[in-house]
């Protein structure tokens, strides 16, 4: 099980950020390259959770 996050970004920069995201296997940590870090805000929203029974994000 995991935790849906939503990351505020400039939206002309989101791609290159779900890009970097899903092309790295990431395991229990969420490690941002320097490069990507000044395209993120400050703010992040837990919004769901990754389950077994379901492919993706229940959102609460």
């Amino acid at each position: 099980m995991g935790v849906g996050l939503v990351l505020v970004v400039d939206k002309n920069e989101a791609q290159d950020v779900v890009s970097y995201i899903n092309n790295n296997n990431l395991q229990n940590e969420v490690e941002i390259e320097e490069k990507y870090t000044e395209l993120m805000k400050d703010k992040a929203y837990i919004i769901g959770e990754v389950v077994d029974d379901h492919e993706g994000v229940v959102l609460w």
